[in-house]
């Protein structure tokens, strides 16, 4: 579309002799229009380019927020369990509380009946003692097993916390990537088409218009003379025109 186009500018051209400033002018708007054509197709390009990239930072955004939700969660449910464990820890000591109690019942009694000199007492104060030191040992196996566990839980969750902010940080480093890439991608406009660029934005594109439309030349600086006073001139004779130019809208896809 674009050669042909240049080829019926052209053409026009060796068909049509023009004053030297008028060809000028034309050539001048044959470069601006080949120009357009470059900027229109980069410009889509780009837009195509910023808009993968929009799409891959709203993906790391919803990912972003997904692992933030988990880590919550996450953490709510390291808190329910903390505090259960709490309150199973809180029970062993009141109960821890009332063997040493007891045991101290016992040794006073065993005392009383070592005193008494009872033989069979004391055999019954030593199983006693026995059955409360196993109640001791088991009690404090329970106790340590019950610290271990807390111990592992909260070093899962620490460690769990510092990966799940290592991918945040990962997460929000590419997303920063992804935008510098996206500013470094803005689209380029040529200065001498900035007005017609931000039309093209809001309004559809053009329709086709008839080939024998008449020529839309592009702004000249022109100086307008005063009128001096003179005698009446004649009426002027309408001039025909030299030339229809090729109007013809290029649609660069």
């Amino acid at each position: 579309m674009i050669d042909s186009g240049l080829w019926r500018h052209e053409r026009t051209m060796e068909q049509i002799r023009l004053r030297h400033d008028l060809q000028l002018v034309l050539e001048q708007f044959s470069k601006i229009k080949v120009d357009y054509c470059n900027c229109k197709i980069n410009l889509k390009a780009r837009d195509e380019i910023v808009e993968i990239q929009k799409n891959k930072m709203e993906a790391a955004h919803r990912r972003l927020e997904i692992l933030a939700t988990s880590i919550e969660n996450y953490k709510k449910k390291y808190q329910d369990t903390l505090l259960k464990l709490q309150g199973e820890n809180y029970q062993l000591t009141q109960k821890i509380e009332e063997l040493e109690d007891t045991i101290r019942i016992i040794q006073q009694n065993n005392q009383s009946l070592i005193i008494e000199g009872n033989s069979c007492d004391n055999r019954r104060v030593e199983s006693l003692e026995e059955e409360v030191q196993i109640l001791e040992s088991r009690l404090a196996a329970e106790e340590e097993q019950h610290r271990e566990e807390i111990q592992k839980l909260k070093d899962e969750y620490e460690q769990r916390i510092s990966e799940q902010l290592k991918m945040a940080e990962e997460l929000q480093t590419k997303i920063k990537k992804l935008s510098e890439q996206a500013l470094a991608q803005k689209p380029f406009v040529h200065p001498a088409l900035y007005e017609g660029t931000s039309k093209l934005k809001n309004h559809p594109a053009p329709r086709k218009k008839p080939s024998n439309s008449t020529f839309n030349w592009p702004s000249l600086d022109v100086e307008k003379i005063p009128k001096t006073p003179g005698p009446t001139p004649p009426p002027k004779k309408k001039k025909k025109k030299l030339f229809h130019a090729d109007d013809e809208i290029v649609n660069v896809v």
